[in-house]
């Protein structure tokens, strides 16, 4: 994507002193294919009105990881909907187990209300084989939040706003 104006974005002040350091390491490259990177936080309960946040611009919001639990899955489609511009597309990765099937229900309602629309159905990618070895041993088991959890594999989530079609 060299060449593209990227915004990366984190609630978290650790993850974005991470993205900071990151953007250090990669400007100079970025900037002399003719692109731009930058941080900025961004409050999913509060997706409007954060400085450094391009609303409304995004050609593409990319995603991996992003619903932790009910209150991500409600918040998160508002956000990308104010992100999106209105050729915009959404696309993530997302891990599911299965202690996640509510949150990820959650997440597509709130979609809809947020005028959200599904480019396609999610897609069911297979574990990778990085991701198989980090588990051997454990039988897919991951303990997240002091329970354990069931891990299944990824799902590809490609969005749009509804008023593209």
């Amino acid at each position: 994507m060299l060449g593209a104006q990227v915004v990366l974005t984190d609630r978290d002040s650790g993850c974005l002193s991470l993205a900071e350091a990151s953007v250090a390491a990669n400007d100079a490259a970025l900037r002399a294919a003719g692109g731009s990177i930058e941080t900025a936080h961004l409050d999913w309960a509060w997706p409007r009105g954060m400085p450094g946040i391009p609303y409304g611009e995004a050609d593409l919001v990319l995603g991996s990881e992003l619903i932790y639990d009910l209150e991500c899955a409600q918040q998160l489609p508002r956000v990308i909907a104010a992100l999106l511009s209105p050729k915009g597309r959404f696309l993530a990765l997302m891990g599911v187990h299965d202690e996640k099937v509510d949150t990820l229900d959650a997440f597509f309602v709130s979609a809809c209300s947020a005028g959200l629309e599904l480019i396609e159905e999610p897609r069911a990618l297979p574990p990778s084989a990085a991701t198989l070895e980090w588990s051997k041993g454990c039988s897919h088991d991951a303990e997240i939040s002091g329970s354990t959890h069931r891990w299944s594999g990824y799902i590809r989530i490609e969005m749009r706003l509804a008023s593209q079609n």
